[in-house]
């Protein structure tokens, strides 16, 4: 026999696991669909559309259906009430769907705090193919500046978050750092022909990267650096984006200029950084 207790117990926890889920989506990317509840959850449509409907009641300020779209949108009063409301449980919910649990522990810190409303606009503005309406600072420009943009990716490159678009004032696509967004309204224009994310040839080029342990190790040294990197091979090849190869070179530590930049603070370095200038701009250097 089923012990009902244990049944209704058990149920109870995946219902408010399935509601600290409708929660995330709401807070990180703006709305909640049946299609991704079901794809994440493993569940039925009558099951997805209870759960947005008890939540909805739980929190009945947080959403408002979007017709046009057929799923229920975050609302600007919209606030964590099942969950922490970070980043990084929305992503270790992300991860977890895509590939199950894991016993894995990610050592990662974030400097700066990433806001819902923001990262959910952004988020939102990438699927619709739409713009926003930006105040935005830079090492360039530290003051606020506005800018409109037409965000087609969000990029988590080391601790810092960046949303990759096509910036009508640059009239170019620029990464920007969530972290110096100010503030981001939707705009009401039409997507330019040249904010179409298939333009974006540095996005949509792959760059083959190969890496060498840094010459100025001792021969030893070379070979503990191969051994732990590189599978006790002398190179090691990578290939990624252009427009994120900047970001993968920073985070791993490699050297770009071997009589600079020298061990113990690099133990990598890029084989031929010569062919690979023109996908080169400093990470210091972008928006």
């Amino acid at each position: 026999m089923i012990d009902r207790r244990n049944a209704l117990g058990e149920s109870r926890l995946n219902t408010d696991a399935g509601l600290r889920v409708v929660e995330l989506l709401l807070l990180w990317e703006g709305r909640v669909r049946n299609a991704r509840l079901r794809a994440m959850l493993g569940i039925h449509f009558t099951t997805a559309s209870r759960l947005v409907a008890a939540y909805r009641e739980l929190n009945p300020a947080a959403t408002e259906y979007g017709a046009s779209t057929k799923s229920y949108l975050a609302t600007p009063s919209i606030k964590a009430v099942l969950t922490d409301g970070t980043v990084e449980e929305y992503l270790a919910l992300v991860d977890r769907t895509r590939a199950g649990t894991d016993p894995v522990v990610r050592v990662h810190m974030d400097l700066g705090d990433i806001e819902s409303a923001l990262f959910s606009l952004l988020h939102r503005a990438c699927k619709d193919n739409s713009g926003v309406h930006i105040t935005h600072g830079s090492m360039r420009s530290p003051g606020r500046s506005s800018r409109e943009i037409w965000p087609h990716a969000l990029v988590q490159a080391g601790r810092r978050w960046h949303v990759r678009a096509w910036c009508t004032q640059a009239m170019a696509f620029r990464d920007f750092s969530l972290g110096r967004i100010h503030d981001v309204r939707p705009l009401n224009a039409e997507r330019p022909a040249q904010a179409d994310p298939a333009l974006d040839i540095a996005w949509q080029t792959f760059v083959d990267l190969r890496l060498v342990a840094h010459p100025e190790l001792s021969r030893e040294q070379q070979r503990l650096v191969q051994d732990e990197y590189f599978k006790g091979a002398s190179t090691r090849g990578i290939t990624e984006r252009g427009a994120l190869l900047p970001y993968l070179i920073h985070d791993l530590r490699a050297s770009l200029d071997v009589s600079k930049e020298q061990p113990p603070s690099f133990q990598l370095a890029v084989a031929d950084p010569s062919a690979l200038a023109q996908w080169l701009l400093p990470v210091e250097q972008a928006c």
